[in-house]
């Protein structure tokens, strides 16, 4: 009776040995994938600021549903967001979204560009710079007006957020960094 009941227990605490760390076990991507959604979880009602190039678009209702390269949400944001710049949106076009979330949506409620470069030569005076795109390698014409920062120097890396002018002109709302 003993030794039956001694390899019955035996038994039991092998088979639970080896069935606890497969239930505990969990594929590396799945448990990446869970992390990824814990920190993309939003409270309701959450400002949400998202930032990226256009990897994606379509015209959907009154506005376009757009897809950016850092992550695989989608948001729809309305034509009157663009401001009349609706026909500049194209696939590279580097965005900042600003929205609320709402019932597992994101609204966006606002649409700013945003330019990553180095300076190439800044105008103090005139209040401009010259950054060489880094999407593009082009220089692009900045307007730095609305932000009085001396401490932007030839070299420097910066990101900018603003919105493109008519005149292809940048104008610079916020420095974002300077490195």
């Amino acid at each position: 009776m003993k030794s039956a009941n001694l390899k019955s227990v035996a038994a039991g605490a092998l088979a639970l040995i080896v069935a606890v760390p497969m239930f505990a076990a969990q594929p590396r991507g799945e448990q990446r994938r869970d992390r990824n959604q814990e920190s993309r979880s939003y409270r309701e009602n959450q400002r949400v600021t998202a930032q990226g190039k256009v990897s994606s678009f379509t015209r959907e209702r009154d506005g376009y549903r757009v897809r950016l390269d850092r992550g695989r949400e989608s948001y729809w944001v309305p034509q009157s967001y663009f401001r009349n710049r609706g026909r500049d949106l194209r696939v590279g076009v580097s965005v900042v979204f600003g929205g609320v979330f709402r019932g597992g949506n994101v609204y966006v409620d606002d649409v700013n560009d945003y330019v990553r470069g180095v300076i190439q030569e800044v105008d103090y005076r005139g209040g401009t710079a010259w950054v060489r795109d880094e999407a593009t390698g082009r220089p692009i014409t900045v307007d730095l007006r609305r932000n009085d920062d001396r401490r932007l120097r030839r070299g420097d890396y910066v990101e900018l957020s603003g919105q493109w002018g008519r005149d292809g002109i940048f104008d610079a709302y916020r420095i974002e960094r300077v490195r």
